[in-house]
């Protein structure tokens, strides 16, 4: 009932897109859920680990399908999407997808199978009836304008080698130890402030900085 994604399922895939949802969160915001070109090169390319899995209960009427990466520099594998989703798709067909990455990974060398999903979601359901439990929460703000220029004296850098111990003391200062075993340091247009307590009261000044 399960099998890996191929060349004959490119038009299901195409088709069940719009009605899934992405569960990478740093993809949907910076780049866009990519899915069909994510399923083509998992095709040509195994070793980007890009997976595909999809399932047929009765024919396409019936059928859904859900990808997952696995990170090149870490041990982790994102479940990246679910289609189709809430009361378009039966939880049963999702949970077994879900269920297939976990044997999936497991076998690939991943240690964690991870996925970003709203609360009171069918899809954080089905994760829940997969046997996924919760390691952290999140709350995602998204610039729309720049904001204006402020008047400050914090000074911003790039983050150079002479930085490093003093970055990565600030990590492990304040991230839980559960979260740095799954999440590593993010990087490029997604932005994931580490701010010290002591530091809070000038997270308006510190943010501003950093984005001019």
């Amino acid at each position: 009932m399960i099998s890996a994604g191929g060349w004959r399922d490119l038009g299901l895939m195409r088709r069940l897109t719009p009605l899934g949802v992405c569960l990478h969160s740093e993809a949907v915001l910076t780049t866009g859920a990519r899915v069909l070109q994510k399923g083509l090169v998992g095709l040509f390319v195994a070793r980007r680990g890009v997976r595909t899995l999809v399932w047929r209960g009765d024919g396409d009427v019936t059928s859904a399908f859900a990808q997952m990466q696995l990170e090149d520099t870490v041990h982790r594998a994102p479940v990246y999407l679910l289609a189709p989703t809430g009361e378009e798709n039966p939880l049963r067909p999702t949970v077994a997808l879900l269920e297939g990455f976990v044997r999936e990974a497991g076998a690939r060398g991943a240690r964690n199978l991870t996925a970003e999903a709203q609360d009171g979601t069918a899809e954080f359901d089905a994760l829940r009836r997969a046997g996924f439990v919760i390691y952290a929460r999140q709350q995602v703000f998204r610039l729309l304008t720049r904001p204006p220029a402020v008047k400050t004296d914090i000074a911003m850098q790039p983050c150079g080698s002479q930085d490093e111990i003093a970055t990565q003391r600030l990590y492990s200062n304040i991230v839980p130890a559960l979260v740095r075993q799954v999440e590593p340091a993010p990087t490029g247009t997604w932005v994931q402030p580490y701010v010290h307590p002591e530091a809070e009261g000038s997270i308006d000044e510190v943010l501003a900085a950093f984005l001019l």
